[in-house]
């Protein structure tokens, strides 16, 4: 298919969607449940326990109990890890586990976001937009939020990738400033730098950012809260590229991990949940919105994949594909040089090989928290989808992306 390019890229980040690292050892324990459809499989479970030195509630279904801890699926998409000496009363009725409606995660998230702290719940299409900012704000991301899950679904539908409705609402928390994101981070125990503006965590299912514009803390002590004309300067300003790229990568991940591209704590390489984000991450500052579907040539991380690839490094795609580790950890500028790579895997498999890429796929989103996982497991998915030369790889990949152009 034809890619066209578009944007500078003059800023580029690691935006990793947030694990929990509590939960890798479901990998490694979780021998005979399956996490999978979401049928009159279990009955319906309550539970009572301690987080954060609060008492909590929830219902749903155990996924994994051994003696020391519990993993639980709320029926609001919710996953929680909860110690065994925390967890306070337990008892379940004769009703199938079923995910609660949309309507009822609404009430919910209004218990728990009071209104008396100026917090409003907004339903745009599969999402539920928990925000304290104004209501254009709101929206504007509501409708954001909408066209990626809509055009995400229907482009790989049209890849050959047709993708699963939701069994959940879609929670974004969208918060009024960089203060309230710091405190829910902190909160959901996610460490956050200074270039963080949003984060998907994969235990809570949800989306959390703040106003990356800074209307609402520009507006304060002023009359009035941001307008559709403010959004659009906003989308004027040299940040607005790279600040709706990482709330666009981020929503990404949480409408791959509901719509099976892939599974939460399945073991998919990082190299493919990134890769797409990376690939869908490019903003349109020309559209209303900031962003459509088409991909585009990601500028930041081709010039750094050019300067990555002049270095002539040691079989770098094998490496990938079998070290998770090397987009998580070292150095930063290692970190991004695997990611620019897992852009351009991505961006030249979509244009030059889609149906070999889009059989990849669709093996990595039959993977369940069950999954063994090992180097050897790896090489084979990827090699039964796109061959064993990976020398012609590295050359035909060397190739196309020198033929790309850079649009500064």
């Amino acid at each position: 298919m034809a890619l066209s390019s578009q944007g500078k890229g003059d800023a580029e980040t690691i935006t990793i969607f947030a694990f929990d690292a509590k939960m890798n050892f479901l990998r490694f324990c979780l021998l005979s449940i399956f996490l999978g459809s979401l049928g009159e499989l279990f009955a319906l479970e309550y539970i009572s326990f301690r987080q954060n030195g609060q008492t909590r509630q929830a219902e749903g279904r155990f996924v994994l109990e051994t003696p020391d801890a519990i993993v639980f699926e709320g029926r609001d998409g919710q996953i929680h890890k909860i110690d065994q000496a925390d967890l306070l009363e337990r008892k379940s009725d004769e009703l199938p586990f079923t995910p609660l409606p949309t309507k009822e995660v609404s009430l919910r998230l209004q218990d728990e976001f009071s209104a008396s702290k100026g917090f409003n719940v907004y339903k745009r299409g599969n999402f539920l937009v928990v925000y304290n900012t104004s209501q254009e704000f709101a929206q504007w991301f509501g409708r954001l939020f909408e066209k990626i899950d809509g055009n995400y679904t229907a482009f790989w539908k049209k890849q050959g990738v047709p993708l699963e409705t939701h069994d959940f609402p879609l929670v974004a928390i969208v918060l009024a400033d960089r203060a309230d994101f710091a405190r829910y981070a902190a909160w959901d125990g996610v460490t956050i730098n200074d270039k963080m503006n949003a984060y998907y965590l994969q235990t809570t299912n949800r989306m959390v950012m703040y106003d990356i514009s800074e209307i609402e803390t520009m507006r304060r002590g002023q009359t009035g809260r941001a307008t559709s004309r403010s959004i659009q300067e906003f989308l004027r300003r040299p940040d607005a590229e790279r600040n709706i790229s990482a709330v666009v990568h981020e929503t990404s991940h949480q409408v791959g991990f509901n719509r099976g591209m892939h599974a939460r704590f399945a073991p998919c390489p990082l190299w493919v949940c990134e890769g797409l984000a990376l690939l869908h991450e490019v903003p349109d500052l020309s559209n209303r919105d900031g962003w459509t579907i088409n991909p585009k040539v990601n500028t930041s991380r081709l010039l750094r994949l050019k300067a990555f690839f002049q270095r002539q490094p040691a079989d770098p795609i094998r490496s990938l594909i079998l070290d998770d580790k090397l987009l998580k950890e070292g150095q930063v500028g290692t970190i991004l040089d695997n990611y620019a790579l897992a852009w351009g895997l991505t961006y030249y498999f979509v244009a030059k090989r889609p149906k070999d890429f889009a059989a990849y796929l669709k093996r990595m989103g039959e993977k369940t928290m069950e999954s063994d996982d090992s180097p050897e497991i790896r090489i084979r998915d990827f090699e039964e989808c796109f061959g064993s030369d990976w020398n012609k790889l590295y050359a035909d990949c060397f190739a196309f992306w020198q033929k790309l152009s850079v649009e500064l």
